[in-house]
């Protein structure tokens, strides 16, 4: 059985440094995305395959929500109330796709905004790759910015192709989950997607 693969093959594209079991590990580049003490979260992993294949590379506190919990690797937990604090997890992964079929995404994107540290990364792999939708999801974020994203061979026959999308959230930010959830009925985001996103989506496509 194959677990995760999703998750190992980011692990490949994204500067993944692993522990040393012969000598104390060095903090790792600062352009690095995940190392062996990411607090990692995955969101909505149902059995938990992507929680166990970054523990199984050597992210120890590595762990995943989803509704119902499977425990030790997932905890009960819905995308839109993520159960975790604010400025607790450096990587966030949502992958295979789940994102396209969220039905409330701007709701689990804020939550992603608040539970993320600042400076740290939030990866997406998502089915659309065309520049509306890309447009449309980069609308939805307020406190990430683009670091690249790139289209890759899919990991299930019902998904050949997949679009990555990095993320990372501004530092000096501070986020407060019951002032997002208060100000959500009236406030209209404004999509600002930089000329080198757009150039990004251009040369993807």
């Amino acid at each position: 059985m194959v677990v995760g693969i999703d998750v190992l093959r980011l692990t490949n594209d994204l500067d993944f440094y692993p522990a040393s079991s012969t000598s104390p590990p060095s903090p790792p580049p600062t352009d690095a995305f995940l190392s062996p003490r990411s607090q990692s979260l995955c969101v909505d992993t149902a059995s938990g395959e992507d929680v166990f294949s970054l523990r199984e590379i050597g992210v120890k506190n590595a762990l995943g929500i989803y509704r119902k919990a499977a425990l030790p690797l997932v905890m009960s937990g819905l995308p839109h109330r993520i159960p975790f604090s604010s400025d607790t997890f450096d990587f966030v992964f949502v992958g295979r796709g789940r994102f396209d079929v969220f039905p409330r995404p701007l709701d689990v994107v804020a939550e992603i905004e608040i539970v993320t540290q600042p400076r740290g990364h939030v990866v997406f792999h998502v089915k659309a790759n065309d520049s509306y939708s890309f447009n449309s999801f980069m609308e939805l974020f307020d406190k990430c910015v683009l670091l690249r994203m790139h289209d890759v061979d899919g990991f299930q026959n019902h998904l050949p192709r997949v679009r990555e999308i990095v993320l990372q959230k501004e530092s000096g930010v501070a986020i407060h989950r019951h002032l997002v959830r208060k100000d959500k009925g009236g406030t209209s985001r404004k999509c600002i997607v930089p000329e080198y996103s757009q150039k990004l989506v251009a040369h993807a496509e």
